[in-house]
């Protein structure tokens, strides 16, 4: 996943006005034909500056870098995170199962 500014629209929309579109993704881990990954960053590293940044751990070089980042890169970011966090949803539901069950065994923690 990327976000970048890549100029003028070939149809220009009037102020208020939305369009729909749709992009094909291929398969996980694959890049467009002639696309160096060498050079991108992952979302893992968006969300990761996101939530360390604004949610958890007020990380103070993180917060630098999102403060200094623009409104579209900033909305970037928050979409990385969301989509990381939904992404765990599961492993978080699991241990919670896995809590639950250890204390009806008689574990406390």
């Amino acid at each position: 996943m990327g976000a970048e500014k890549i100029g003028t629209p070939a149809i220009v929309l009037p102020e208020g006005q939305t369009a729909i579109q749709h992009i094909r993704m291929g398969p996980p881990g694959a890049s467009p034909s002639g696309v160096s990954l060498a050079s991108l960053t992952s979302d893992f590293e968006y969300a990761n500056a996101y939530l360390n940044a604004c949610v958890w751990h007020s990380d103070s070089d993180k917060a630098k870098n999102y403060l200094a980042a623009s409104d579209h890169m900033k909305g970037h970011y928050a979409k990385c995170a969301e989509i990381r966090t939904l992404e765990a949803v599961h492993i978080v539901l699991s241990l919670r199962d896995w809590i639950l069950g250890a204390r009806a065994a008689g574990h406390d923690f």
